[in-house]
């Protein structure tokens, strides 16, 4: 009888051991079928299905430079391309010229400079005239059309030089030169008599 209750104390703990690892073995078994049977999709982001995120290089040295302003620039237009030219003589072409220097790269008027202008109504028709640079650089000439008919519905050019001492010369050539075209002037039409009574081809007051 006192050999089989120590056979069965001595066998007690032994056997509640093989319980334990018995259930922690059923847990892992169960945690390993969850996991196996779970949802096997995977999400991805965008990035990393559209291939590697893309780069910027910036080359500073490949950058366009800034051109570098001349010593001296000059230039000359006509404000009015198309002046109206009558028979009177009294049609004046405006021509505007300007004298520029490159001040710490900023422009800046060349006062107190010598304008020659030349005007070439045609090839063999030309006209000279001298002006004075105002303080930016500005000189104004005004030519009359007077007898200039061969110039109606032909295009005219202006040249410049400026200089002045100690200054760098500067000219309009004729490849920047301003240019303008005389057009006919057109006549005013007959205004009808307004108020008035036709009588015998004349007009006069109504009563």
């Amino acid at each position: 009888m006192k050999s089989r209750l120590w056979n069965r104390c001595k066998a007690g703990p032994v056997f509640s051991l093989y319980l334990k690892c018995g259930a922690v073995f059923s847990l892992l078994l169960m945690s390993i079928l969850v996991v196996a049977c779970g949802d096997t999709t995977t999400t991805t982001s965008p990035l990393s299905s559209s291939g590697p995120a893309p780069t910027v290089t910036i080359q500073m040295n490949s950058n366009t430079s800034v051109p570098t302003l001349p010593d001296f620039w000059c230039g000359a237009w006509a404000p009015q391309t198309t002046p109206a030219f009558n028979q009177h003589g009294n049609t004046l072409v405006t021509i505007n010229a300007k004298f520029v220097q490159n001040t710490n790269g900023n422009p800046q008027g060349v006062g107190d400079a010598t304008a020659t202008a030349t005007i070439w109504w045609s090839p063999n028709v030309s006209e000279t005239q001298q002006a004075t640079t105002t303080g930016d650089g500005l000189a104004v000439f005004f030519f009359s059309a007077k007898g200039k008919d061969m110039a109606v519905n032909h295009n005219s050019i202006v040249t410049v030089q400026f200089t002045k001492p100690g200054v760098k010369t500067c000219t309009v050539d004729q490849e920047r030169a301003a240019f303008f075209t005389l057009i006919p002037a057109t006549s005013p039409s007959a205004t009808p008599c307004a108020h008035k009574k036709h009588n015998n081809g004349q007009c006069k007051n109504g009563g």
